[in-house]
């Protein structure tokens, strides 16, 4: 497995498991530790969350900037 696919699939886990945070609708790219976080998220502070969760990860470099059409209406 490569370095980058584990961290991917590291930074999966963490949204998995982070309780703030709905992962339903996120994907996860990496390239060498610069990860970005695309999809949407029920909420600001969710969107905020998500990617504190992926800052958590090991390896992980940078979060790239989420746009703010994250946040989807209820």
């Amino acid at each position: 497995m490569s370095k980058s696919k584990d961290i991917r699939e590291a930074v999966q886990a963490e949204l998995r498991f982070d309780p703030l945070v709905d992962d339903s609708d996120i994907t996860v790219k990496n390239v060498n530790g610069d990860v970005a976080l695309n999809g949407t998220v029920p909420s600001y502070p969710q969107y905020l969350e998500a990617a504190a969760a992926a800052r958590r990860v090991a390896g992980v470099k940078d979060v790239q900037s989420m746009s703010p059409r994250w946040c989807r209406t209820h």
